[in-house]
């Protein structure tokens, strides 16, 4: 039934894979009333991988990793273990109204193939953060601006993996549209935070008054977007509401497809709510193709006869109530 803790369930495997929900930017609200803190367990095993105890802890002031018993700095530890992805009734409106999240599905895909983006990542972020700070402060022009051929270096590149990954990306999109959507045309544009036309070195300098001025870096990877056309058009004007959520399934199909070809790992995706995602046809359609492909999946749905699970080697049914998970063996 509805509101007996389904979502939840995804919710806290999410937590195992990012160090963050889906369900809001806080983690604070997270914590039960009347409690210090809340703490999500969990065993992942792989092919070929031992299995892993990864951990997340979160009180009103902190949050604690670990993976394998070992506290790690940051989430990023947690997403190289347990690499997910997540289908959910407010997918398609996220993708097509919130920048940041485009730009974190494309980052998705990045990181989990090119093992030196993340490096590259934390380098140009410490840079950026840096030159922020200085320009925030009004300091001179040569401490602001101290920072511009790091930035550059390490910004140049993460444009270059982006560039690399959105190829194999656009091509695999197309063909899990087709399968999806029919036969109409689609592609994946990449706009990378600067004039085309010109170096981000330049780039940089040409905004140097603007960024002084306001106290911001406002040209960079950090301000790079994708957009989606459909039909020769953008999606968001040219593409039904059911098409776009078709189109984000889509992407996300294609990413996980790389990730398996390039890792010879396995990823797992939650489907939260399916029938309202989907009508029966695309939802039959959906699991169809995920057979298919190298995953594990949980799928939510309020009767068990939403999720088809014809074509799957094999499948287990939970029932959810109150927040409690119970096998159903029949």
């Amino acid at each position: 039934r509805n509101a007996s803790g389904k979502t939840s369930l995804l919710e806290a495997i999410y937590l195992l894979g990012t160090g963050r929900s889906f369900r809001t930017t806080q983690l604070n609200p997270l914590i039960r009333q009347n409690t210090p803190s809340f703490l999500v367990s969990g065993l992942f095993q792989d092919e070929g991988v031992p299995a892993t105890r990864l951990a997340l802890q979160r009180d009103p002031q902190l949050t604690r990793f670990s993976v394998g018993g070992v506290t790690q700095s940051s989430a990023s530890s947690l997403a190289r273990t347990l690499p997910l992805q997540i289908i959910s009734p407010d997918s398609h409106f996220l993708f097509f109204t919130n920048t940041r999240h485009r730009r974190g599905v494309l980052d998705w895909g990045v990181f989990h193939v090119e093992p030196d983006f993340y490096p590259q990542w934390a380098r140009y972020q410490r840079a950026l953060n840096q030159r922020n700070a200085a320009l925030k402060a009004r300091l001179n022009p040569k401490a602001c601006f101290a920072w511009d051929r790091e930035l550059a270096e390490s910004g140049e590149r993460l444009q270059g993996y982006r560039r690399r990954f959105l190829e194999d990306w656009n091509t695999r999109f197309q063909y899990y549209c087709h399968r999806l959507l029919g036969s109409a045309a689609t592609e994946i544009e990449l706009k990378q935070g600067w004039d085309a036309t010109t170096g981000f070195t330049q780039a940089l300098d040409k905004e140097r008054g603007r960024d002084a001025q306001s106290g911001t870096t406002h040209v960079g990877p950090h301000r790079a977007d994708i957009a989606l056309s459909f039909s020769g058009q953008s999606a968001r004007i040219s593409a039904s509401h059911g098409q776009q959520k078709l189109l984000v399934m889509a992407l996300r199909l294609a990413q996980m497809e790389i990730f398996s070809r390039n890792t010879a790992r396995h990823c797992v995706v939650l489907v939260d709510d399916l029938a309202a995602e989907l009508d029966p046809v695309h939802r039959e359609q959906l699991m169809h193709t995920l057979s298919g492909m190298s995953l594990q999946v949980f799928a939510t749905a309020t009767e068990t006869g939403l999720v088809e699970t014809q074509g799957w080697p094999s499948h287990k049914v939970f029932h959810v109530e109150q927040g409690k998970l119970s096998e159903i063996t029949e």
